[in-house]
């Protein structure tokens, strides 16, 4: 075996033209990353998003994102394997890379409508996991979500079961019951429905080939059926405006009484039917015949619960504790609003 020097010096020589290459190509965004470095260091503190505001900021848009995706994706593969084009709605629903980085990368999702929703919610929701579960001087007592919902005006009681319905489908429901509900308000979301449908265009078409106008078609049915399928009352924020409203017309009544909101455990965190009645019949005998009375009741119970059901009830109590803040953060938010 013989090595041609000659040829050992052109295959470098091309190895560090190319080097060179990528190096010229890559200098200007290396330079635009300085760039936003500089500009994110001198940001005054005030105006930084906190890591934990961050955090939960890109889980909500990947959420919200993945979940109009998921639904085009599969509503448009239904549709295309009906036309007979079963090859390509496979195609559809294989090509399982989100498009939020395409999203992204085009700048559509620095739309200033829908980040001022979801930076806004996002801090709402924080606020709501540190506002405290109980009231510190009567720990036994409802909290204020759980007695509005109970209240004899069938307006707010209404108001506050609208409200706790959406909030528990934005926070707790399971990714299947989510599909497509992005629960932004309608033109937000009409908006965010076109620019994913697009970026799936954009993704599939080569692999479409001739079958390109089937693939527009069904994008586009399955685009206008989320459009037309979405109900702005049902979002959170609506929800907790009207029950808002129906407190405080209640409370200008000047009748005296209060409010009680009734909060379900979320559905994801209920715990099975006959685990349940298992351990609260057992906890009850425990109960009766250790003599256990009064406010002695509720501890007892809620520690046996916790035996018979291996710590799952004190799982479930724990949801329902934050979505109780949560719930309770809206409100508040609406009420300060109306009293301001």
């Amino acid at each position: 075996m013989s090595i041609n020097r000659r040829d050992t010096k052109d295959d470098v020589r091309e190895d560090i033209h190319g080097l060179l290459a990528r190096a010229a190509a890559a200098l200007p965004r290396a330079d635009q990353r300085l760039l936003v470095a500089i500009d994110d260091f001198f940001l005054p503190e005030d105006d930084r998003l906190d890591d934990r505001t961050r955090s939960a900021l890109a889980t909500a848009i990947a959420g919200m994102t993945g979940a109009v995706e998921t639904a085009l994706r599969q509503h448009a593969a239904r549709l295309l394997a009906g036309r007979g084009e079963p090859e390509l709605a496979r195609a559809l629903i294989a090509d399982d890379v989100p498009v939020l980085d395409r999203l992204a990368s085009a700048g559509l999702l620095r739309d200033n409508d829908i980040m001022r929703e979801m930076v806004g919610r996002v801090r709402v929701d924080i606020l709501g996991e540190t506002l405290p579960i109980q009231a510190p001087d009567e720990p036994d007592r409802p909290s204020l979500l759980a007695r509005l919902a109970q209240s004899p005006d069938t307006l707010i009681s209404s108001s506050a079961m609208a409200m706790l319905s959406a909030e528990s489908r934005r926070h707790a429901a399971p990714p299947g019951e989510m599909q497509g509900w992005s629960d932004l308000p309608g033109e937000l979301h009409h908006r965010l429905v076109w620019w994913v449908a697009a970026a799936l265009r954009e993704r599939n078409c080569a692999g479409a080939g001739e079958n390109l106008g089937l693939l527009d078609r069904a994008l586009g049915e399955a685009a206008l059926r989320q459009v037309g399928a979405h109900d702005e009352g049902d979002r959170v924020e609506a929800a907790a405006m009207r029950l808002a409203a129906a407190v405080d017309a209640h409370f200008r009544l000047g009748l005296g009484t209060g409010v009680l909101v009734a909060n379900p455990i979320p559905a994801p965190a209920e715990m099975p039917r006959d685990l349940y009645d298992q351990a609260l019949q057992a906890a009850l005998a425990d109960m009766k015949a250790a003599g256990v009375r009064g406010r002695a009741v509720t501890p007892f119970l809620l520690d046996r619960l916790r035996v018979f059901t291996s710590g799952e009830s004190v799982r479930t109590n724990l949801a329902l504790l934050l979505h109780n803040a949560r719930v309770a953060a809206r409100l508040a938010t609406q009420l300060a609003g109306r009293v301001a």
